[in-house]
């Protein structure tokens, strides 16, 4: 079972996914990039509260860096972003490949706090110097796949529906705010129940034993599935949607400076790459040759080398030892509270609690609260506080 994990409001986070087998299912190409730019722009629209600071489609995996920009009380985005936008793109890529199953690699979504600015401008230059330390091309302007870096930030693009791309699809009857459509689905299944212990007491009544009334239900209930999935509406995404790119607030005010800054940086991680090709007498892939490859074949080996998953970015040795000694306080109370859970209904979980709150309605305690019992290292602050 995996740890549970801390989404504080307003906190940076860097995120990346695996396409299953260590595949190149998304081997870049016009389609492609327009693809994965419309399902996060689709997603964007629909979960607002992600703020995307740099995002980076390799061939095999996605880069992303975000700001989790909720208010305490209010619900997270992040987890509903990132699972819409790769189920999206998981369906249209495997009906494009003819293939089933698995499209991301089970356990590969990687969720990383940042703390401090040194440990943000890191993770920006760490994600778009990907393409570089991966000997595939020099630079990232010579990356074909879809890529945004300080350049796009306080900018938004638009992008179309790609031609042909199938996403399944659900009925219209559900509203597309998720909140809403939530509500709709929670009284669609009281009604159901209602409906079904209903028909269950009419064969009773009819005579019918208790187990021929069960299987009476389960025929219903699959004729009932049979015509919800005639009735679908394949064409509910929009046509087109917008993807913003927004500076992290942190630098927001000097947005110019930081530009310059993080371009600098990147300039730099991406030389030290060359050195290190020309000292090992290696070359870069190049362009043409990352697109010719088989979107079917492996980068190699999916064996775990049973290295450490880092949770925490921050560059400040001492601020790290005491964000991780906040974080192992916070599972410890978590854990505590959820083994009470629901005979103790009254307890407070610690703030930065994502699934008890949402699917349970369990409490939330204040911020004040959190740093007073040393769960989280300083005030989230505004959107965007590292």
């Amino acid at each position: 079972m995996s740890l549970v994990r801390r989404l504080l409001p307003n906190q940076a986070h860097a995120i990346s996914r695996r396409c299953a087998g260590r595949c190149f299912f998304l081997v870049p190409d016009e389609w492609t990039n327009q693809l994965v730019g419309y399902c996060l722009a689709v997603a964007n629209e629909r979960y607002h509260r992600v703020q995307i600071h740099a995002l980076v489609a390799m061939s095999n995996h996605l880069e992303v860096v975000a700001t989790d920009a909720h208010d305490p009380g209010q619900e997270s985005h992040l987890p509903r972003f990132f699972c819409y936008a790769d189920s999206l793109i998981a369906k249209a890529m495997n009906h494009r490949l003819g293939r089933g199953e698995n499209f991301w690699a089970p356990g590969s979504y990687r969720n990383t706090e940042i703390h401090g600015e040194e440990a943000l401008r890191d993770r920006l230059v760490y994600a778009l110097a990907n393409p570089a330390a991966a000997d595939l091309v020099e630079t990232l302007d010579e990356w074909p796949g879809l890529h945004f870096g300080p350049e796009a930030w306080g900018h938004s693009f638009p992008f179309e529906r790609p031609e042909g791309a199938f996403f399944g699809g659900c009925g219209n009857a559900l509203s597309p705010d998720p909140d809403v459509a939530r509500r709709q689905r929670d009284e669609q299944r009281r009604e159901y129940a209602q409906d079904l212990k209903a028909a269950l007491q009419a064969d009773r009544d009819a005579g019918y034993t208790k187990e021929e009334a069960r299987q009476r239900a389960a025929r219903r209930r699959r004729e009932r599935k049979r015509e919800q999935s005639r009735e679908r509406d394949r064409s509910r995404l929009p046509e087109s949607a917008t993807l913003r790119i927004v500076t992290p607030p942190t630098y927001a005010p000097i947005q110019p400076q930081a530009r310059v800054l993080i371009q600098a940086s990147l300039d730099e991680r991406e030389a030290e790459h060359r050195r290190r090709r020309s000292q090992e007498g290696k070359s870069v892939l190049g362009a043409e040759a990352v697109q010719a490859v088989d979107p079917l074949s492996s980068a190699g080996s999916t064996v775990s080398d049973y290295s450490l998953t880092p949770v925490v970015a921050c560059r400040d040795r001492d601020m790290r030892k005491e964000v991780l000694k906040c974080l192992v306080a916070w599972r410890r109370r978590y854990h505590a509270v959820r083994k009470k859970w629901p005979k103790q209904r009254n307890k407070e979980f610690p703030l930065g609690t994502y699934q008890m709150a949402v699917a349970h309605g369990a409490r939330v305690m204040s911020e004040q609260k959190a740093l007073d019992e040393g769960l989280i290292y300083t005030p989230t602050g505004p959107p965007g506080w590292i």
